[in-house]
């Protein structure tokens, strides 16, 4: 299993303020996006990651037609990351397709601005749902392997 919280630490150490200390992590990708690139890692080679991609971003559009995405969330990216949790903010990174490394923080949020999470188990993965002080909500799946539902107890999530 990975452990994404040392993953970060790594090679994302010089994105935290003094005194901030990195508390969980996990790797994340909007609602439908793991399922599906199970299913295609199948086809493999050029024209999975192709089709993929393509499912993806199909996805990501889908998520914001159910209405999850307004305010806050919607400046969050809607591609796969790692989403960090520090004592003090909550963080996305980009992440290396060919690495598997995260990369580039892309989103940061004083903790105080998130109003409440979820965690809803499942046999391979689990959604996390949160909802942030404006109202605003956004989701990912996270594959079990990256260890979501530690990250979403970390986060304080009601856990289902």
């Amino acid at each position: 299993m990975v452990d994404w919280n040392k993953k970060v630490a790594k090679h994302c150490g010089d994105a935290l303020q003094p005194g901030e200390e990195f508390v969980a992590a996990t790797y994340a990708e909007p609602p439908g996006v793991v399922g599906r690139a199970v299913a295609l890692g199948a086809v493999g080679g050029a024209v999975g990651l192709a089709l993929g991609a393509r499912a993806s971003k199909k996805k990501s559009e889908e998520a914001e037609s159910l209405g999850l995405k307004q305010g806050i969330a919607d400046t969050i990216p809607s591609a796969k990351g790692v989403l960090a949790l520090t004592n003090s903010r909550f963080l996305i990174f980009g992440h290396s397709a060919l690495s598997g490394r995260p990369k580039d923080l892309v989103f940061e949020l004083p903790r105080q601005n998130l109003a409440a999470a979820t965690y809803e188990k499942g046999k391979l993965l689990g959604k996390i749902q949160l909802t942030f002080s404006d109202g605003s909500a956004v989701q990912f799946e996270a594959a079990k392997a990256g260890k979501p539902q530690l990250f979403a107890e970390k986060l304080g999530a009601t856990i289902d």
